[in-house]
């Protein structure tokens, strides 16, 4: 089907928190319908932890990028 076309593999990436990295501008590089609550969960935070700069964090992204 079409459909099957436009399907696009995403993948885990770990990538390393900066200084000026906040949730939404992590969240916001992820493959996702509701990223903000997908990277805590993948990440095992709760509601207003944020990762340090220097941490590995992990997100989804879409295969090939």
């Amino acid at each position: 089907s079409q459909e099957v076309l436009t399907l696009r593999p995403r993948v885990i990436e770990t990538v390393t928190v900066g200084p000026g990295d906040t949730l939404a501008t992590l969240a916001g590089r992820m493959a996702s319908d509701d990223p903000a609550d997908l990277f805590r969960m993948l990440n095992g935070l709760e509601p207003g932890e944020m990762p340090e700069p220097g941490d590995e964090v992990k997100i989804v992204t879409y295969a090939g990028r």
